[in-house]
């Protein structure tokens, strides 16, 4: 390894356990380059899962965190304790006096909704796997157990054990497997989109897209990985798809011509986008949404429906200053 400038990873730690034996030893080696040799974190798993070798994992030291963005569950909402919080804390007062009020009012509801709608983890979701259920849960907690014993005292008898917990163990997932990939089999057709069946395939199998993009290749064959790059790299390929240098050469003439013209501006306001939003108008946008991801400012759809008719006084009041007069008690 000297000669050929390599480096081992390896920690001496146990790697393999003799079927027959039950010795232990540490066949199986990792070798790297020095250059990325203190980047690298070498570890074995406790658990053989099932073979004879433990599994050997090797992180990055650094990885990049990936981030996921806590969002509104919806589904968990206590909407009748959020109607009445609103109705108590959105009222004339909480907006006397304030310069920027929506703001003001975005920060109550968002405060409201903190109160009663739950949000999810934003840990990374772990992998689940469609064919994984309580059997092979506890065939996996068994095969464990045994091993944990054999560890602690090396013997026949619990050496023994720990193989039949282990073969056990894989006789349950094999069956789990195949009797999932059997009710997957059923549900396709000759009109099953062939996308679909892969994302199956891949859910079967534990693997899921990462939703980030960790790196693109520059035109010069360069990687970039920072979050800036990659966005401005994104951003010219875009502005290039999208160059004139695209179009025809009858319609560039014809656009350059176009464009020589001068636009008239002017203008007395009187066109139907320039006229006060109405309350039918916002109905109507909300009965039409979706329940789409929320944008910065956190506010939901589901929000703004289940403020019903006090939604209305609101706009009233953000319009003509005056609250609306159908809800005395919040005059």
């Amino acid at each position: 390894m000297a000669v050929s400038d390599l480096c081992l990873l390896n920690d001496g730690s146990c790697t393999y356990i003799h079927p027959a034996s039950g010795s232990r030893s540490a066949i199986d080696l990792s070798i790297c380059s020095p250059a990325i040799l203190m980047d690298l974190q070498w570890r074995v798993h406790d658990d053989q899962c099932g073979s004879d070798h433990y599994p050997i994992l090797i992180d990055v030291a650094y990885p990049m965190p990936e981030e996921r963005v806590p969002r509104w569950q919806l589904q968990k909402a206590d909407w009748s304790e959020f109607s009445h919080l609103c109705q108590n804390e959105i009222v004339r007062g909480a907006f006397d006096g304030i310069e920027d009020q929506i703001s003001n009012f975005t920060q109550l509801l968002v405060n409201i909704a903190t109160k009663t709608i739950p949000k999810s983890s934003a840990n990374p979701r772990s992998k689940h796997k469609p064919w994984f259920n309580t059997d092979c849960e506890q065939a996996i907690k068994d095969r464990k157990k045994a091993l944990n014993i054999f560890k602690k005292f090396p013997n026949n008898v619990n050496l023994s054990n720990y193989l039949n917990a282990r073969a056990k163990a894989r006789r349950i997932i094999k069956a789990s497997k195949r009797e999932s990939w059997k009710q997957y089999i059923s549900k396709l057709s000759s009109s099953t989109p062939v996308k679909k069946a892969w994302d199956m395939v891949r859910k079967i199998s534990g693997k899921q897209l990462n939703s980030r993009v960790l790196h693109l290749t520059k035109p010069d064959g360069h990687k970039c990985t920072e979050r800036a790059d990659i966005a401005n790299l994104l951003a010219d390929e875009f502005e290039c798809n999208s160059s004139s240098n695209h179009y025809s050469q009858t319609f560039q003439v014809f656009k350059r011509t176009a464009e020589k013209q001068k636009v008239n501006f002017n203008s007395d306001n009187s066109e139907d986008y320039n006229n006060l939003f109405t309350i039918k108008e916002l109905r109507i946008a909300l009965e039409r949404s979706n329940d789409t991801a929320t944008g910065p400012d956190e506010v939901h759809y589901q929000f703004l429906k289940h403020l019903r008719e006090l939604l209305t006084g609101v706009i009233r009041y953000f319009q003509f200053s005056e609250w609306f007069s159908a809800w005395p008690q919040y005059n």
